[in-house]
């Protein structure tokens, strides 16, 4: 009798403690992949913030059709000054020699190379200078720097980081600033 008691005592149990776990995971949420990410906090889309007080950017005197377009390598003192300009104004975000920022996973901001490896020399010089001077808002924020650099200063930049670049991409470029001229 007392084995009998002793396998009831265990089924109960056992049965008792199969309740318990089925009441347990029932409480508990189902998290998916949906859910997992509807918990997480939004990142703002930074396109779409108003900003409280629309700055009127001043609109450069530089043309597409510009006499000092197409940018050559710099050299001399034009190295020299579009190399100090780009360690002050630059350097911090695309690295000192151009290498430029990985994406941060966590953040939207990500300063792409204007060496040989980055993607600036795919554009014509215009669309450089009007980068430099409007800022963009695309991979990351790039503030406009109308109000820190000259007109000419932003040609010197733009000449030093051409001293980076190969001279197949030297020659891809001169072709699309003098297609963009020719527009």
């Amino acid at each position: 009798m007392n084995k009998l008691y002793d396998r009831r005592c265990g089924y109960v149990f056992f049965a008792f403690g199969l309740m318990l776990l089925v009441i347990t995971l029932s409480a508990c949420k189902n998290k998916t992949a949906d859910t997992l990410e509807a918990d997480q906090p939004k990142r703002p889309d930074l396109l779409t913030i108003p900003t409280l007080n629309p700055v009127s950017m001043p609109t450069p005197q530089i043309s597409a059709k510009d006499a000092r377009l197409p940018v050559l390598p710099a050299e001399g003192s034009d190295f020299d000054n579009g190399k100090l300009l780009y360690e002050a104004h630059c350097a911090t975000c695309h690295g000192i020699n151009g290498e430029g920022q990985l994406p941060d996973p966590l953040g939207p901001n990500m300063a792409p190379p204007h060496n040989n490896d980055g993607h600036t020399w795919h554009h014509p010089d215009q669309i450089n200078f009007e980068t430099v001077w409007y800022g963009r808002n695309i991979a990351g924020t790039m503030p406009a720097f109308y109000d820190q650099l000259t007109e000419a200063e932003i040609l010197q930049v733009l000449a030093y980081i051409k001293t980076w670049w190969s001279d197949e991409s030297l020659a891809v470029q001169l072709e699309r600033t003098q297609a963009a001229m020719n527009e």
